[in-house]
């Protein structure tokens, strides 16, 4: 078979695979968390940055900033993808773009994961061991810690700015992916493409998603087991920590974890050769990693909710910030409502001659009155 007929064959599978609306959902769905995730995100940096209450409450508000920052920098991001789906998965905007992209997603998804595991390891030294003065949560190490965690992201996701490219062998149209180069067309680099790509799947999944919930799980049964047992806080305390932990870990792992478990899958049976995969398993992972991906994007939009409503400063400013736009948009509608108007002045002043009217009408008035009385007398 010839590459051209191959690559058409191709094409026309992938086509098959997915309907005409899939493409529309998609790219709306993206449209949606880029919508939700710009506001809520700059609603959250804009509070932080005029609530000093958010600001003094506790020095771990600081990863939520971070978190909201590199949120708000991947949905930018969102509108590509979903016109790249729109044109029925062809990527119209260059390599460039298509590097830029992948990177910025990839660090979003070790950023936001690495904030979250640091978010929750701060609070459980908070919860678990209240009297402590470590220097992790002082204002130098919560920054010490920030800096590691942007510079781990941007390192580990450089593979995807080096190694993106906006065209692919398989389908005749130029798509935007990532793949480590062939050296030849021997069996040999054929496997060492392979594994290299296994590896990086596997990495992706161990540091991006395993290992930090690992962390995470153990945060919260250590917050959940002091707050229960050793009997710290009122019941009701009790019961909205234990209420805000199982959101915040079964949020986390609703979003991440079908995208994670495809990637796993990929690596382990696509690329290692480590499981087998039959035909149909090939084919549910094709139709069900754009729903994941959009999963785990969703986290982003998320993010703001979980992180930063739930704290009372942020709300009472959000809140306070609502009722002082209300009234100001209702004293410009009454600037800009025109004033009643007044009688037309007829040879003098209008309040003058209603007055005289008055005046005239109750003197007759009186003098009528006085005439009865004569009469009745």
């Amino acid at each position: 078979m010839s590459d051209a007929h191959q690559a058409n064959s191709t094409s026309k599978t992938f086509q098959r695979l997915h309907p005409e609306w899939f493409f529309n959902l998609v790219g709306a769905l993206y449209m949606i968390i880029f919508t939700v995730g710009a506001f809520g995100n700059i609603i959250v940096i804009y509070g932080f940055k005029s609530n000093k209450k958010l600001r003094q409450q506790s020095e771990s508000n600081k990863y939520i900033w971070h978190l909201a920052i590199t949120d708000l920098i991947f949905v930018c991001t969102l509108p590509f993808f979903a016109v790249d789906y729109f044109y029925r998965h062809v990527w119209i905007f260059g390599t460039y773009w298509c590097k830029v992209c992948r990177y910025v997603s990839k660090v979003n998804m070790y950023s936001s994961i690495f904030f979250l595991t640091a978010l929750s390891v701060d609070r459980m030294i908070a919860v678990t061991r209240p009297t402590s003065h470590l220097w992790i949560r002082k204002a130098k190490g919560i920054f010490a810690t920030s800096i590691a965690i942007w510079c781990s992201s941007l390192a580990m996701a450089i593979p995807e700015a080096i190694y993106s490219t906006d065209t692919w062998s398989s389908v005749n149209h130029t798509i935007c992916g990532m793949s480590f180069p062939k050296n030849s067309s021997s069996q040999a680099s054929v496997t060492r493409w392979y594994n290299l790509m296994g590896m990086y799947e596997l990495t992706k999944c161990i540091f991006g998603f395993f290992g930090p919930i690992c962390i995470i799980l153990y945060s919260y049964a250590a917050i959940l087991y002091t707050v229960q047992w050793k009997l710290i806080g009122s019941k009701d305390g009790k019961s909205r920590a234990t209420k805000l932990a199982f959101l915040i870990v079964l949020t986390f792992i609703i979003c991440w974890l079908p995208f994670q478990a495809l990637s796993l899958q990929s690596a382990l049976g696509g690329f290692l050769d480590v499981m087998e995969m039959s035909d149909a398993a090939h084919a549910f992972f094709r139709k069900a990693m754009p729903y994941a991906i959009f999963l785990a994007y969703s986290n982003s939009a998320l993010n703001p909710i979980l992180y930063a409503f739930t704290l009372r400063p942020f709300r009472d400013g959000f809140s306070a910030g609502k009722s002082f736009w209300l009234r100001q948009k209702s004293e410009k509608q009454k600037l800009l409502t025109p004033p009643a108007k007044t009688p037309k002045l007829l040879n003098g002043s209008s309040i003058n001659h209603c007055t005289s009217m008055h005046t005239n009408s109750t003197s007759l008035t009186t003098e009528a009155k006085s005439n009865s009385i004569k009469r009745t007398v």
